[in-house]
């Protein structure tokens, strides 16, 4: 398992990924926000609002959102990491998100892909995901 990571990581080259100005970018377009409070155990939390995501337009742009979130989860697990942390946090608030809009074929290909990565390359690394639908 550990030997598939290391030949993943390297592959779709993982140890660039934090300092691509291209994910800061997208970050812009796509609001993440990370460590900006922890939980009761000081463990970062990483806090998404997915109405302010489009993804379907994102990737008529050409976005590379499997990147994007890949990016997302590298950067919360090393908050983590420094942290001392074995897990962090995930809110992620669904409230006014569109199943319609973000539900096309190209948007499900990319949900059911980022389940398996996430499954497969960063087991554990979340001890709660949270979804709320909150109204502001």
């Amino acid at each position: 398992m550990l030997e598939k990571y290391k030949i993943w990581r390297n592959e779709t080259n993982l140890d660039q990924i934090l300092d691509e100005e291209g994910m800061k970018l997208l970050l812009k377009m796509y609001p993440a926000y990370f460590g900006e409070v922890t939980d009761k155990k000081s463990q970062p939390v990483l806090q998404m609002v997915l109405a302010e995501w489009n993804v379907r337009k994102g990737i008529l742009a050409g976005h590379d959102l499997r990147r994007f979130v890949v990016y997302i989860w590298e950067r919360i697990s090393t908050m983590a990491y420094k942290q001392e942390c074995a897990h962090s946090v995930a809110l992620i608030d669904v409230n006014n998100y569109s199943a319609r809009e973000q539900g096309c074929l190209a948007c499900i290909s990319i949900y059911v892909d980022l389940v398996n990565m996430f499954e497969k390359y960063y087991p554990n690394s979340f001890e709660h995901i949270i979804m709320v639908n909150s109204n502001n």
